[in-house]
């Protein structure tokens, strides 16, 4: 699966919650904080591993502020497309079945945890070497989307270069508009940090997109080490993109052990 295989992985989770899975795992909380909103309220909020039973505010959530503002979602046109749609739900049957792809969520701490209110999310999906390859698309949308991630795949390989077993690829994030400005990119991006070493993955991944998540991963401590022009993608994939920055950036967090979280 390529770099940016995540592009479909959202809908991955939509197919699992029609199947209707209800196994019920505990709670893994990485990180408790608390933020100050535009309109002076302050929140407490938890960062924290979703579980199979939280699918269906994920769903909600990123369908609603992540499909249409993500660039390569964008231009690929796959929000428009309910055929895309119904394909990329049938792609992903099976892949959110396995734990080791759980996204985390960033929510508000309520007293009762079964109350889930999302206010960021980040899409993951665990990767090993020599792990399985893009599926074919029978959509226009889809088609070009798993394009641009082939060609994002082959730009850096992450296993010959890092000699890295497995890690773990960010499938997309988003913050919920009323907490935007606040940091919480960043701090969902450094719970990644004591995640690895829960889900015993030593190197996570992403190819950021926008200028305020490549920001916030370099605030995170994330280390770039690929890059390329969205002009560059857009000829490759024969696509046009608009109101984008001029590159993607690959950026890496390597964690071996406990004493990285100290640094």
């Amino acid at each position: 699966m390529g770099v940016f295989d995540g592009i479909w992985m959202f809908y991955r989770y939509l197919v699992f919650v029609f199947k209707k899975v209800t196994r019920i795992e505990p709670l893994h909380v990485y990180q408790r904080l608390e933020v100050t909103r535009k309109d002076g309220k302050s929140v407490k909020l938890r960062i924290q591993d979703a579980r199979a039973q939280d699918l269906e505010p994920i769903m909600d959530f990123m369908s609603k502020w992540f499909i249409h503002e993500e660039s390569l979602y964008r231009t690929a046109g796959i929000g428009n497309s309910e055929a895309a749609l119904d394909e990329l739900k049938q792609m992903g049957q099976y892949f959110f079945l396995d734990p080791r792809n759980y996204p985390l969520l960033c929510v508000v701490d309520h007293e009762d945890p079964s109350t889930l209110e999302v206010v960021g999310c980040n899409l993951l999906y665990y990767k090993e070497n020599g792990g399985e390859e893009l599926p074919e698309a029978s959509t226009k949308e889809l088609r070009t989307l798993l394009t641009m991630s082939t060609i994002l795949e082959r730009e850096y390989d992450l296993f010959a270069s890092l000699e890295v077993p497995s890690c773990l690829g960010g499938a997309g994030l988003s913050v919920h508009p009323e907490y935007r400005g606040l940091g919480l990119a960043t701090q969902i991006l450094k719970a990644r940090a004591p995640m690895l070493l829960h889900r015993n993955v030593p190197l996570t991944f992403a190819w950021f997109t926008s200028v305020p998540s490549q920001r916030a991963a370099e605030k995170a401590g994330y280390m770039q080490v690929a890059e390329i022009t969205f002009q560059e993608l857009g000829r490759r994939s024969d696509v046009a993109f608009t109101d984008v920055p001029e590159t993607l950036q690959l950026k890496v967090l390597r964690v071996a052990d406990e004493n990285d979280l100290k640094t």
